[in-house]
């Protein structure tokens, strides 16, 4: 379970100490899990209840994919520490030799791009997130409104920080082929999410005036 049995405390200042691990791409996993709670919160206090009846099976409906993102990102919260890992294993190999150089240069390559997947990954959940937190913020419970607000902007933010990780990486590939695909992914991610989030926040200043 690594992480996810440990507690806050730790998490927290093992992130703030000068190990390399946790580091931007699990603090940004578990930042999108964070905010899918948040949205599974409003949902909960919306299912059950006789005043949300019409509403009961499509909020029932994105509870249970919310709980299934956040455990997908908590999981990717551990494997981005992994794929870090594997990189600096990569970069700390002997170079003497043209054999050693290539052997090297294989091994970090495959390594980047492993460590380009997992922030992509958790940009994926953050997507999905989004449209279900901008969903939600139509029809959740409006004392719960607020909850959604936070999950909107969490979610936007834990995504772009994604990006970055996934950015860095891009950055030392070699293979033109992967990055330009997993660019395109990443920025496609990257524009859904920030709409669906703007329009969740919007929807939720809208009910929180009334």
């Amino acid at each position: 379970m690594g992480y996810q049995s440990e507690s806050v405390w730790k998490y927290v200042s093992d992130a703030a100490s000068d190990n390399p691990t946790p580091g931007g791409g699990s603090v940004s996993a578990l930042a999108g899990a964070l905010a899918a709670s948040m949205s599974e919160m409003a949902a909960n206090f919306t299912v059950g209840k006789d005043k949300y009846k019409d509403v009961e099976e499509e909020v029932s409906r994105a509870l249970s994919e919310l709980k299934r993102i956040r455990q997908k990102l908590l999981a990717l919260m551990e494997a981005d520490i992994e794929a870090y890992s594997d990189v600096d294993e990569a970069m700390k190999m002997p170079r003497e030799t043209e054999e050693q150089e290539q052997e090297r240069g294989e091994k970090l390559e495959e390594a980047l791009q492993q460590a380009a997947k997992v922030p992509l990954n958790i940009m994926r959940q953050c997507r999905k997130a989004a449209a279900l937190t901008e969903q939600l913020s139509r029809i959740a419970n409006p004392n719960l409104v607020t909850d959604v607000g936070v999950a909107a902007e969490v979610c936007g933010a834990a995504s772009k920080a994604a990006k970055l990780n996934v950015e860095v990486n891009l950055k030392y590939m070699d293979d033109d082929e992967v990055r330009e695909r997993l660019e395109s992914e990443m920025n496609l991610l990257d524009e859904e999410t920030e709409e669906s989030c703007r329009h969740a926040a919007e929807e939720v200043r809208e009910r929180f005036e009334k």
